[in-house]
């Protein structure tokens, strides 16, 4: 922050959402379990 508190123009910043969380710990699931399955065969 510069000293009167505002954050500097060139910063990057984004959001991370809790449905973002929970997809990419999902798709990591669905993954892992096709592999697997895969190794299976």
């Amino acid at each position: 922050m510069t000293p009167r508190g505002r954050i500097p123009q060139g910063l990057k910043r984004g959001v991370l959402s809790e449905d973002a969380v929970y997809n990419l710990l999902w798709d990591r699931d669905k993954l892992l379990r096709r592999m697997k399955e895969l190794g299976r065969d």
